[in-house]
């Protein structure tokens, strides 16, 4: 519930075997309200049940009877076996649609950023990087990367046959 806002709160009036009692509207209702904690008040509408012997009924609140952190409703009536309906409401500064309204105004600016180079440099991240998946795909640079190493493996080789030689002139 928001807090300190007009709401209509929807609840059945039950009898003592829990079955909804129908009529309880027109047999001396007294709805009331507590905030916080404080003494009962009566409110200003009173049960009107949602069609005709449903045991489903509505109350309108104004906004001062919603404005504290617990709103404690009671609901009572002259209905033979009904009991007293007690409902409990914990408020909040806002509503999830208040936050949906919120979320839904920035996702509109962020849908429409204008094109400030970032997107450019973007597009030319995502190139390169599709370049490259498809160079190792097809063997390019790393192929080219594995010959330069053989060739300095085999210029290695090339350099270290002549060592044998001069050791054995120098041990000999």
């Amino acid at each position: 519930m928001v807090k300190n806002s007009a709401q209509r709160i929807v609840f059945p009036i039950l009898d003592a075997d829990g079955d909804p009692v129908t009529g309880a509207a027109a047999d001396t209702p007294d709805s009331e309200y507590s905030l916080d904690g404080a003494s009962f008040v009566d409110i200003t509408d009173e049960i009107h049940e949602i069609a005709t012997a449903s045991g489903i009924y509505y109350l309108d609140l104004t906004a001062g009877e919603t404005n504290g952190d617990v709103v404690c409703i009671q609901i009572k009536t002259a209905t033979a076996g009904t009991k007293t309906t007690v409902l409990v409401f914990y408020t909040a500064a806002q509503s999830l649609n208040t936050i949906d309204t919120g979320v839904d105004a920035i996702k509109a600016v962020t849908d429409n950023l204008p094109n400030n180079g970032a997107l450019n440099d973007l597009a030319a991240i995502l190139a390169d990087t599709n370049e490259l998946q498809t160079d190792w795909a097809n063997g390019g640079r790393l192929d080219l990367l594995i010959d330069a190493i053989t060739t300095y493996v085999d210029l290695i080789d090339d350099a270290t046959n002549g060592l044998a030689a001069i050791k054995a002139e120098v041990e000999g």
